[in-house]
């Protein structure tokens, strides 16, 4: 492998500092599911966090994992509702919030169905098919909608998805076997992240890689 590329790890047991800050997001999500606000209005700023025991370590590995979104409030004075800015590649500071992810919400349903914590809970949760790859029709399908439908064949990007298929669509998901070259696997894969990205609905759904090298994704249509 060349330097800087990144072989896929196991994902280890989460720690408690980010289980906490985890849970206090899901609070927040919540909260802003039965007010009907947009997640970010109650986004948890990062004082918050650090008070209910996660230090910056632990919510640079929630982002790093993808299970939660850094954005930079720029609110106004007298604005009525707050705003932010994307946070990616920046310090954490004073100003820092968080919001959780999907794949945050679906480690967070699967520890309290399996009572585990870590990967198992992410591998051993029975969760329900929200997404789903139709290789007959060519279509990613969101709660029923269409992401993308493939015009054109693109068998790297089917074989991924399959690999989501076949992993029941548990973040992290191990895909190194579609890069195939051993040399840049690390650079193949950034790049099938981003030919799936290409063309997707992204008010739908957002393929990312995490800090292991395996494959994960948001879903803001998915319902709370």
């Amino acid at each position: 492998m060349e330097r800087g590329d990144v072989m896929p790890k196991k994902p280890r047991r989460m720690s408690g500092g980010q289980l906490a800050a985890l849970r206090r997001l899901a609070e927040a999500d919540a909260d802003a599911g039965r007010a009907e606000q947009e997640a970010v209005q109650l986004a948890v700023n990062i004082k918050q966090l650090k008070d209910a025991g996660a230090g910056e370590l632990d919510l640079r590995w929630l982002i790093d994992r993808h299970y939660a979104r850094a954005l930079e409030e720029d609110t106004p004075r007298g604005a009525r509702e707050r705003r932010f800015r994307a946070a990616d590649g920046t310090p954490l500071s004073a100003a820092t919030c968080f919001v959780i992810t999907y794949g945050g919400r679906l480690f967070l349903e699967s520890a309290r169905r399996d009572g585990l914590n870590g990967a198992r809970a992410a591998k051993n949760g029975a969760l329900q098919r929200r997404l789903q790859w139709n290789p007959g029709a060519r279509e990613l399908r969101v709660d029923g909608r269409v992401a993308r439908r493939y015009k054109r064949r693109a068998p790297v990007q089917w074989r991924v998805l399959e690999l989501c298929e076949k992993a029941r669509w548990r973040p992290p998901i191990i895909i190194y076997a579609a890069a195939r070259n051993g040399k840049r696997a690390g650079r193949r894969l950034r790049e099938i992240v981003s030919d799936l990205n290409e063309g997707l609905d992204h008010s739908l759904v957002v393929f990312h890689l995490n800090g292991d090298g395996a494959l994960t994704f948001d879903v803001p249509a998915i319902s709370r």
